[in-house]
């Protein structure tokens, strides 16, 4: 059974996003690098860690929080979707006046979940396609 912790960070997402004075990391952040290369370099235990700290300062940016969503399915696999769902519908309909980035939001939340979905649909078709140890897990 996968590791639950994942999905009880999604939790505080599925509520309405608290007004912020911070809505979002400036495009020069470093943070946001440094959220992609956890990203790609498979480092997503560190990633959850970074993001729940930014979190709990109050800035609730999209672009860290759908490699925190990644990160969470990597964690469950396929019985993890239904909250990652969920988390993300909250996030486009009660949260969206909390989430930032401010300038072009609904541009950078679209972008954000269509990175999450193709990413999530990869894996699966990767892992079915090999029926990897994954794969076996989330199908049996």
């Amino acid at each position: 059974m996968p590791d639950e912790t994942s999905l009880r960070g999604l939790a505080r997402l599925r509520t309405p996003l608290p007004p912020s004075e911070v809505a979002g990391l400036e495009s020069v952040d470093p943070r946001l690098a440094m959220f992609n290369s956890m990203c790609e370099k498979g480092q997503l235990k560190d990633l959850v860690a970074e993001v729940d700290e930014l979190l709990d300062e109050g800035v609730y940016d999209i672009r860290p929080i759908s490699m925190y969503l990644w990160a969470a399915f990597c964690d469950t696999g396929l019985t993890g979707l239904s909250e990652i769902f969920d988390t993300l519908t909250s996030l486009v309909t009660v949260g969206l006046d909390g989430l930032g980035p401010v300038q072009k939001k609904v541009e950078h939340v679209s972008k954000r979940i269509s990175w999450l979905m193709h990413k999530i649909t990869d894996s699966i078709e990767y892992h079915e396609l090999r029926h990897s140890p994954e794969w076996e897990k989330w199908t049996h």
